[in-house]
């Protein structure tokens, strides 16, 4: 994914993650996503599972970054 595309996608989850609140957990947040960004159930809880997980680290996660998680629990 091409570092234009990654920083659109990132400034799209961060108004997402800022209406919900960014500690109100993966539920709430994966329900955004679902509803306001078009992911299905399974691919919101995938994309939340690798945020936390890796970080931006990998393939330049927008959603992590939007989250603010740069290592994720892996520390990659």
């Amino acid at each position: 994914m091409s570092k234009l595309m990654t920083d659109v996608l990132e400034g799209e989850y961060e108004t997402l993650v800022a209406e919900v609140g960014k500690d109100s957990g993966d539920e709430r947040i994966g329900t955004a996503l679902v509803r306001d960004a078009d992911w299905t159930e399974a691919r919101a809880r995938e994309v939340l599972r690798l945020a936390r997980m890796y970080g931006t680290s990998i393939g330049g996660n927008a959603l992590a970054g939007a989250l603010g998680i740069e290592d994720g629990r892996r520390g990659m």
